[in-house]
């Protein structure tokens, strides 16, 4: 695995990490009608407004860095035992003194302290209002919540970015690329647990139907970083030559049918025909990586799925030919949608890896990076087979072949 894949992998998480602060920033403001939100970190002698909310007018701005001392950060964090509310910031003996009080101008103040799973202190969220909002109980418990939840984002943003500055992650990348991605998948994966377990928190409060909206954003985008580490461990294995087949029986039928029910719920809710279809030349039992194939037919379908918004998808098998001397089989498989299609310009690039569709084109991977169809072409390239795109006249047409083995008499 080339450190150029590395790189680009942790900087998309980093750069996840933060339109999920950001899509909580706004959903605090439509619970908390505050004008202004912002979370701040400490750094030595300063505080940084890292990621800022305003409403209709720019009250603070992302990058500020201001002295500590100087900062409400600082109040937040050494002068108040419990989250500080200051009513009147020209008038609070913390804040009446202040020379960063007069810049700001009048206004009420909300600050809560983010601190590590360590106990230490990262920084502060806080919210101000010129209107002089009137802070409640409910508002300082979620404040407090939210305090968690991005204590967690932050974690996981600095965990990448001390792996993308680590030199030894890129001697690493080039001389053992599975223990690596074991590694990081390990450091990535605890701070990402936080943020979907903040986030079903979250979902458990009341919200309403936009504020849930933001929230399933926030869940989504969290899962789809769990699946590219998941991705990105079993490329490493492929990559490194540590992927084996486990070969046994299978029914070819149950393992179609079983893919399909994983999808049957999303196809009746977009009103999508789900079809499977096995040809009855097909023998009932081989011998085969059942789970591989399993895998493989999740990503093809589960990609029709998500671009199809009318219409069918069918999932075909058909036995292409069977040597009875090598006692060899080979299967056809084909998933056929009437979804958007893909390009032709760039049909040619989506099996590589890292190859997601031009983002120009309406069919987009939605921020993913090309690495699942990369895995499925390596997994049925390890079946002794091959994947292309088929021409159609709508919509899109994967088909693959892989070698599987004959069974005469299955028990």
């Amino acid at each position: 695995m080339e450190t150029e894949m590395v790189e680009n992998i942790l900087s998309l998480m980093s750069i996840r990490a933060y339109e999920a602060a950001g899509q909580v920033m706004q959903t605090a403001s439509e619970l908390i009608l505050a004008h202004t939100f912002y979370i701040s970190a400490i750094d030595g002698d300063t505080s940084t407004i890292l990621k800022a909310f305003n409403r209709d007018r720019q009250f603070l701005q992302e990058g500020w860095r201001i002295p500590y001392e100087e900062s409400y950060c600082h109040l937040v964090i050494d002068k108040s035992p419990v989250p500080l509310i200051i009513e009147n910031n020209l008038i609070h003996p913390l804040t009446s003194d202040m020379s960063v009080t007069p810049v700001l101008g009048g206004c009420s103040f909300l600050g809560v302290p983010i601190k590590r799973r360590d106990g230490s202190i990262y920084g502060a969220f806080c919210a101000f209002d010129p209107d002089y909002y009137p802070f409640h109980a409910k508002d300082i418990s979620l404040m407090n919540s939210l305090a968690v939840f991005f204590a967690y984002v932050l974690e996981l943003d600095n965990t990448i970015d001390a792996l993308k500055k680590s030199e030894a992650v890129a001697i690493r990348a080039l001389e053992d690329n599975s223990n690596l991605m074991t590694t990081m998948t390990h450091e990535i994966r605890n701070p990402m647990n936080g943020v979907i377990s903040m986030t079903n928190f979250l979902q458990e409060t009341e919200l309403s139907s936009e504020q849930s909206g933001y929230t399933e954003i926030i869940q989504s985008s969290s899962q789809a970083l769990i699946s590219i580490l998941d991705n990105l461990l079993e490329y490493s294995k492929i990559e490194s030559g540590n992927m084996e087949l486990d070969i046994l029986p299978f029914e070819v039928l149950f393992c179609v049918n079983q893919v399909s029910a994983l999808f049957n719920a999303k196809a009746l809710e977009k009103g999508i025909e789900l079809i499977v279809e096995v040809n009855d030349a097909v023998p009932s039992i081989l011998f085969g990586d059942e789970n591989k194939i399993r895998q493989i037919l999740i990503n093809l379908l589960g990609n029709s799925v998500k671009f199809t918004q009318k219409g069918s998808i069918t999932l075909s098998v058909d036995l292409i030919s069977t040597e009875k001397e090598t006692e060899s089989v080979y299967l056809a498989f084909k998933v056929r949608d009437t979804g958007i299609g893909i390009p032709k310009l760039v049909a040619d690039r989506l099996l590589h890896s890292f190859s997601a569709e031009d983002s120009t084109t309406p069919r987009k991977f939605y921020g993913g990076t090309g690495l699942g169809l990369a895995i499925c072409k390596q997994l049925i390239e390890l079946m002794d087979g091959h994947i292309w795109l088929e021409a159609t006249g709508n919509g899109t047409c994967f088909c693959f072949d892989i070698q599987v083995s004959y069974v005469d008499q299955p028990s």
